[in-house]
């Protein structure tokens, strides 16, 4: 027969608990018919307590997609309504993967604009689908459709992002294995340690406190980013990853419990640490704000006589305040930019978007930089005097932070917005692309944010040199207008006197006495004006007799009549 310690070890096996030491009691001691375990886990329990929603960190989004509610009499998805479902699905995907807006949304969620319309008539589908008047005899509910930003505090995630200088808490709480049948601890022999991959970017502090009245232990843990990471990149791409695993001293392979109906270790985390740029953020122009503070700085309105809600319109003589946001795209939220950046003019084109024409990189210098004030080809500068401690690239680009910036637009003349003729009845007008970048200059973030979007420029003055012509060409025009109002003024009464000499009809006097039968008819066309003092007047009379009879031609009798008349 064994003895007990093989035996013990046998049973040990057998229950497939390698850490746990099996103890037979010695003889004269009886604890019944049962066998005692040693444990040698140095703790009783351990709970984990998160300081900020896991989705803040793991970057992770979720969304909601259910499937179409269903009004037929057996209750069953037919092909139409899983076809349907499918294609909202495969849209949803595709709005996820390909969303790009260059202009803070008002609603943070990706989804509202397929619904902005369906949804205020939303209760008379539904009620078309429930009394089965649709033609699928099924609903699709717009709210069923959506970004979910969940505020999970219950689980520790697996995979953290950090931003330049960003730290993630969170805290454990042990307790001291105090059972009966337990080997005891003092409450300072349970200590937790940290193991970093690559410590140059992690920098990981445990921080202790002991309840001893109670027997529970509390770390406060704190991984926070050291800084290391060099240069900038795109959300999501260049991360390096950094392993990171707290445990409990003497824990390893020691401390166990049962999930369903399985044995898990305990008293070890593990985390995931990417360092560099999370996905998910973006920066974008805010629209809204911008407008706002424009309005009420400068006590007037920006509206274009054509306006697009996707392209904002600025007046031209009025100074331009651009804010701009940080969109978290996980979380919903957003946030002011407040780091540095660059602002340059890429590319324009007057009138409507599709003159738009990108600019070569000379011509952006040309356009945009110090370096280059003696050619006279600025579109813009800062609105006032440029401050003292003004930074400046080596290109020659100013440098801005995330305070409030002026910016006053001039078109000097060698610009491609100095010389904007006027089109019809509208005043000179010129789309601008403009660029907003933090790359190089940003030591914030370890993000590279680039935004690139499009503002409506009206009210642009015209030219000089187009202007004087018009002005020459105004000048004709009303000189004319004068010169030949004089003109007429002056020879009124002649042209007056012509016009009635032109318009005499022929008179018809009444017959002599003697004569009834004749009528004397005065020719206008016989009058002859002679240039002496005396103006003689020869009037042809023609006297037309008709007899009684009718069938009888007429004859016609010619007399002359000489009447001189003087002045």
């Amino acid at each position: 027969m064994p003895n007990s310690a093989s035996a013990a070890g046998l049973l040990g096996r057998a229950l497939k608990v390698p850490a746990w030491k099996v103890t037979v009691p010695n003889r004269g001691e009886s604890y019944g018919n049962f066998i005692l375990f040693e444990d040698f886990c140095p703790f009783g329990s351990i709970e984990i307590e998160i300081t900020a929603p896991s989705q803040y960190y793991n970057r992770i989004q979720h969304y909601k997609a259910e499937p179409p509610w269903i009004f037929s009499n057996t209750g069953l998805y037919n092909n139409l309504s899983l076809i349907v479902y499918q294609g909202l699905i495969h849209g949803l995907l595709w709005l996820h993967t390909t969303y790009y807006r260059p202009y803070a949304d008002s609603v943070e969620d990706l989804t509202w604009r397929w619904w902005k319309l369906s949804r205020e008539a939303r209760d008379f589908y539904f009620f078309l689908a429930s009394n089965k008047l649709s033609k699928g005899s099924f609903y699709v509910e717009a709210y069923d459709y959506r970004e979910v930003y969940k505020g999970e505090y219950y689980a520790l995630p697996s995979v953290i992002y950090l931003d330049k200088g960003k730290v993630y808490e969170f805290i454990i709480y042990l307790t001291v294995n105090s059972g009966k049948f337990s080997q005891l601890y003092a409450i300072d022999q349970a200590w937790m340690s940290a193991l970093v991959s690559s410590p140059e970017y992690i920098l990981v502090t445990l921080h202790r406190e002991e309840i001893v009245d109670r027997g529970v232990l509390i770390y406060k843990i704190t991984v926070k980013d050291r800084e290391y990471y060099k240069g900038q990149s795109l959300s999501g791409e260049n991360l390096v990853l950094v392993s990171v695993a707290i445990k409990v001293v003497n824990s390893d392979f020691s401390c166990f419990r049962e999930h369903m109906s399985k044995l898990q270790m305990q008293g070890e985390t593990l985390l995931k640490v990417y360092v560099g740029c999370p996905p998910g953020n973006k920066l974008a122009f805010d629209i809204s704000y911008t407008l706002k503070y424009s309005i009420e700085k400068n006590d007037i309105y920006f509206d274009c006589l054509e306006p697009d809600i996707e392209i904002p319109c600025f007046y031209y003589e009025i100074p331009f305040y651009p804010f701009f946001l940080i969109q978290d795209m996980v979380t919903g939220q957003s946030e002011q930019f407040k780091g540095k950046y660059t602002f340059k003019v890429i590319g324009g084109g007057p009138y409507i978007t599709e003159n738009i024409k990108y600019f070569t990189n000379e011509e952006v210098l040309l356009y945009n930089s110090l370096n280059y004030s003696n050619k006279y080809a600025a579109i813009w500068c800062l609105s006032g005097n440029d401050p003292k401690n003004l930074l400046v690239t080596a290109d020659g680009h100013r440098i801005f932070s995330g305070d409030t910036v002026g910016i006053q637009w001039i078109c000097q003349k060698n610009s491609p917005c100095s010389d904007i003729p006027a089109k019809g009845l509208k005043g000179p007008e010129y789309f601008l692309v403009i660029e907003v970048s933090n790359r190089g200059i940003d030591t914030n973030t370890y993000c590279d944010y680039r935004l690139e979007f499009i503002i409506h420029l009206h009210g642009l003055p015209l030219n000089p040199y187009r202007g004087l012509l018009f002005f020459l060409a105004t000048l004709s025009i009303l000189w004319f207008i004068l010169i030949s109002f004089i003109i007429i003024r002056c020879y009124q009464s002649w042209l007056d006197k012509r016009a009635k000499i032109s318009t005499v009809e022929p008179m018809i006097l009444p017959a002599r006495a003697t004569d009834s039968k004749l009528l004397y008819i005065h020719n206008a066309h016989d009058i002859n004006l002679r240039s002496s003092s005396s103006t003689s007047l020869n009037v042809s009379t023609t006297r037309l007799e008709s007899s009684q009879n009718d069938q009888q031609p007429s004859r016609l009798h010619f007399s002359r009549v000489n009447v001189r008349s003087k002045y």
